[in-house]
């Protein structure tokens, strides 16, 4: 039972990642939106069932966890970009 509600967890959170952390031209301090995209990270997860020490397993701390995604993504010259692009 425990893998299952780790794996939910995992997928939720590739999931919401892919849908809701993107490009922003011009974005330079990152550190308040990703604060906000935190919190809203954790908001969604609770709406779909998945409780905040399950979120915590799966990503860690979920500000630190959304510094991490948008730093994979950060382009020096260009800002971000989408990694579908």
């Amino acid at each position: 039972m425990e893998a299952n509600v780790s794996e939910r967890s995992d997928r939720f959170v590739r999931a919401w990642v892919s849908d809701n952390v993107h490009n922003i031209p011009g974005l330079d301090d990152y550190q308040l939106h990703c604060e906000e995209l935190a919190e809203k990270l954790k908001d969604a997860a609770q709406a779909r069932g998945i409780m905040p020490d399950e979120l915590a397993e799966s990503i860690g701390d979920s500000y630190d966890f959304m510094i991490n995604e948008y730093e994979q993504i950060r382009d020096p010259d260009l800002g971000f970009k989408d990694g579908r692009d």
